[in-house]
């Protein structure tokens, strides 16, 4: 399996792991009556905040220890040139982001229109980046596998 696909597969693998704690948090807060207060959405947006560092540190670890596992077993090294195919699939996986994160928003924001709750919105579009993430690294894999 070249070294872009498992490369993608540790992203996946990094994003469903930081949205399931994320989910699990989430919901330990709810259950605690932490969004029953005027300050809901005030606990929504540092979660969120926290979320985004979280990410970021859980992702750039993972995909560390990838590359040395990865350069122990294969005895490759991580160098990795992109040409002019890997530049067309990345920007498909980045359509299919955009696309799946916009139903996602625009539904968070239909649900705010229908009355739900404010936090309950902010949690609706943070889903849907990270589902848009998701998405985008699959359709990446796709176009890895099938040859673009």
């Amino acid at each position: 399996m070249p070294y872009q696909e498992k490369k993608i597969y540790v992203s996946i693998f990094s994003a469903l792991i930081v949205i399931g704690f994320f989910s699990n948090y989430i919901f330990g807060l709810s259950q605690d009556g932490r969004f029953d207060g005027a300050d809901a959405s005030v606990v929504m947006g540092k979660s969120i905040i926290a979320l985004i560092f979280i990410s970021i540190a859980a992702n750039i670890l993972l995909q560390v220890i990838f590359a040395i596992i990865n350069a122990i077993i294969t005895r490759e090294s991580a160098e990795f040139e992109a040409d002019e195919r890997d530049k067309q699939i990345e920007q498909k996986g980045m359509q299919g982001f955009l696309i799946a994160f916009s139903v996602g928003y625009v539904a968070s924001m239909a649900a705010l229109a229908l009355g739900s709750a404010p936090h309950m919105v902010f949690f609706g579009v943070t889903a849907s980046m990270f589902f848009g993430s998701i998405i985008g690294d699959i359709v990446k894999l796709f176009f890895y596998r099938r040859g673009f």
